[in-house]
């Protein structure tokens, strides 16, 4: 699968229909089936319905502007697992048009290509990939001596089996065998693309809308004191809590999106919820 303009389906509220959001569902179930099987989906009209489908894989290339994915970005798509499961692969900033390419193809890396697509269809090796004596300790000692923390920790979640997928790929084109240097060179470059990202939202998630809209309902939470004549809400405001709603009323923003802000703030340790005379009440940690 090929799509243009990535991100609408990285977050799943921009999604225009059930169908795109039932499509972002079953991409996260596939993921992880390469081994297993998918169980098949019942529709009304039961032409339509999928039956069970042994071992699924699928292949899906996106592309996208730097704006336009980082806007589909949020805290939540980054902590739910749906990012973890992409490999973001960065372009230069700028490019001159090459109106001359070279459209010479080394003939080892042709022959190592073919060696890939020829699997299920003439290919009569057998599809096992095993690795060479050294090469699953070394992956392990890689993946436990990973220890990021903060904000986008969540993204080298699955780094692992991103690993073991990119190094079996070199494997296939070079002897049906893990080497040590195939999951050194897949480390490298499953890590290295998590970094750069990484950075990417380092540097430019504070100016997605959502949090935004987030370190404003910290602040409005943090100086909860202010609203302590309100008519409604000013006997728990004084007491240092806000209400769910009157940070509704202050947001002016749907109650939905309010609950994705208040969901992200608690996950994060940046507030905590308390049952004050039964109102629903935040305060800051």
């Amino acid at each position: 699968l090929m799509r243009r303009h990535f991100p609408r389906y990285i977050s799943t509220n921009r999604c225009k229909s059930i169908h795109q959001k039932e499509f972002i569902k079953d991409l996260m179930t596939l993921w992880g089936l390469g081994r297993s099987y998918f169980g098949g989906k019942s529709y009304a009209d039961k032409k339509q319905n999928i039956g069970r489908i042994d071992k699924p894989y699928i292949n899906l290339i996106g592309t996208t502007t730097p704006l336009e994915l980082l806007d589909g970005i949020t805290p939540k798509t980054i902590d739910n697992g749906f990012l973890n499961r992409i490999l973001f692969i960065q372009s230069s900033e700028e490019t001159p048009i090459n109106r001359s390419p070279d459209t010479h193809i080394n003939q080892d890396l042709l022959q190592k290509l073919l060696s890939i697509t020829g699997i299920g269809k003439n290919d009569t090796r057998t599809k096992e990939i095993d690795y060479e004596d050294g090469a699953h300790d070394l992956l392990i000692q890689l993946v436990e001596s990973l220890d990021e923390k903060g904000q986008f920790a969540n993204l080298w979640g699955r780094t692992e089996e991103q690993t073991i997928r990119v190094a079996g790929l070199l494997a296939i084109g070079d002897g049906r065998v893990i080497k040590r240097e195939h999951v050194m060179w897949a480390w490298n470059y499953v890590n290295g693309s998590i970094k750069a990202f990484a950075r990417k939202l380092d540097k430019d998630l504070a100016e997605n809308p959502f949090q935004k809209q987030a370190a404003k309902a910290l602040d409005l939470i943090k100086d909860v004191k202010n609203y302590s004549n309100d008519k409604q809400f000013g006997k728990h405001c004084r007491q240092g809590f806000m209400p769910r709603g009157k940070l509704t009323k202050l947001l002016k923003m749907k109650s939905k999106e309010v609950e994705e802000i208040i969901t992200y703030l608690i996950e994060t340790r940046q507030i905590r919820h308390v049952d004050v005379d039964g109102v629903k009440c935040f305060s800051v940690l």
